[in-house]
């Protein structure tokens, strides 16, 4: 009976080791599919945030094309024309034309005026 009893403690304990073995492989298992689904996820995030920042560029993008056309649009020299005739401006005359020229530096230009004739 001791062989018996030996065999049957044997077998016991493999069947214990066994099944600890497959509770640890089981919990290892679900560890790394908790991890890898997390990862996913994290993933996911984070395209759905670049999506998000291309969508912003798009817009922006678009906004400074519409930006850059009304700038185009007020260079043009013949709509310049069509405001100043709209608001009757006419072509200055050469003799009406005056150049002055500025000092780099002014220091104090709030005691100047049009009056004084200091610019000319």
């Amino acid at each position: 009976m001791s062989r018996n009893q030996a065999r049957r403690s044997r077998d016991q304990l493999r069947r214990k080791v066994s099944r600890n073995m497959m509770v640890i492989f089981a919990a290892v298992f679900f560890i790394g599919m908790f991890i890898q689904i997390a990862m996913v996820a994290r993933l996911m995030h984070q395209n759905k945030q670049i999506e998000a920042l291309e969508a912003d560029i798009k817009e922006w993008n678009a906004r400074t094309e519409n930006l850059e056309l009304a700038l185009s649009q007020f260079k043009r020299l013949d709509r310049v024309t069509e405001g100043a005739a709209r608001l009757g401006m006419e072509e200055p005359t050469k003799d009406q034309i005056r150049v002055i020229n500025v000092p780099d530096i002014v220091e104090d230009t709030s005691a100047q005026s049009a009056a004084s004739g200091a610019g000319e």
